[in-house]
């Protein structure tokens, strides 16, 4: 229930709430696919310190997630600059055909 009302919620960009909604789905449903929608919505909200911390949970169990590699380089941007190109690329290594991926190249080319 938490989750559908979440995804509707950053349908209308509505990220803080979203965050907050998923966050109280992982007190109930502790799970990665939940977490990582919390990390995107914290991303798009602007709270980068909260996207990593959640990207990194997910990585700890699944260590080559490409989602979370994803959202914790992009987090990284703004949190660690110099650790971001690292984990950037190591998305692009674990997951090259994933839809992000020529953004994030191009990303790469432009700020090395």
């Amino acid at each position: 229930m938490a989750v559908g009302l979440a995804r509707d919620l950053e349908a209308q960009d509505r990220y803080d709430a979203a965050a907050q909604l998923y966050r109280e789905a992982l007190r109930d449903r502790p799970d990665d696919t939940i977490r990582l929608r919390l990390a995107f919505a914290l991303l798009r909200a602007g709270d980068a310190a909260g996207a990593a911390q959640a990207a990194q949970e997910v990585l700890g169990h699944t260590p080559d997630s490409p989602d979370g590699l994803l959202v914790l380089g992009l987090a990284q941007r703004r949190t660690r600059p110099a650790e971001a190109p690292r984990t950037l690329r190591r998305f692009l290594t674990v997951a090259p055909e994933h839809p992000a991926a020529p953004e994030i190249t191009r990303l790469l080319a432009a700020h090395p």
